[in-house]
């Protein structure tokens, strides 16, 4: 929670998209470039979008997670016929043509703080610059966990050692990036 957030003004920064009356709502739509490395990730940033910020959304699955686009678009079928989401797929050319696309209103990504900064600030020399000069390339509003900046947890129990290898592999896929390979364990 940030700094200034306090239980005592928690309202004003929970669902604030309804606390305007529907006729003075605006339709937005939030683009959300979903991670690669939890599979649960992606429908829960549409839902932050859907739900606590009353906008439409359209959903693109980093291309490992391809495997999940028939599972998903059953499970949200409901949200899909309402046309409040989409899901598309592809990989990097396709992000970056979602990104710059006139009619997203908002980003939100979970992933590497590299694709942050090329969306934000632009690649190369140019994003180099742009970010230097504080100048960024797409300004739209841009949410984002990058990084794998989360928690682990590791509680007490009658652990067996193949349990701590099983959990311990799980905490090494949380903690970094790798490769699509055949080879396990992969290397960080």
């Amino acid at each position: 929670m940030q700094p200034h957030v306090m239980a005592e003004n928690l309202a004003a920064y929970t669902a604030n998209a309804y606390d305007l009356p529907p006729q003075e709502r605006k339709g937005k739509v939030a683009l959300v470039l979903g991670a690669g490395n939890i599979a649960s990730i992606a429908p829960l940033d549409c839902f932050q979008k859907l739900f606590l910020e009353n906008q439409v959304v359209l959903l693109k699955l980093n291309p490992v997670n391809d495997y999940l686009i028939t599972v998903l678009r059953t499970a949200l079928k409901t949200l899909i016929d309402r046309n409040a989401l989409r899901i598309v797929k592809g990989g990097g050319a396709e992000g970056a043509y979602l990104t710059g696309h006139s009619l997203v209103s908002e980003l939100h990504i979970t992933g590497s703080g590299s694709t942050h900064d090329a969306i934000v600030w632009g690649t190369g020399e140019e994003g180099t610059a742009n970010k230097k000069a504080g100048t960024p390339k797409n300004t739209r509003r841009f949410t984002s966990e990058l990084g794998a900046v989360c928690p682990t947890i590791i509680v007490p129990g009658p652990w067996s050692p193949a349990d701590i290898a099983f959990q311990a592999e799980h905490i090494a896929t949380q903690k970094c990036t790798i490769a699509v390979s055949t080879v396990w364990p992969a290397r960080c």
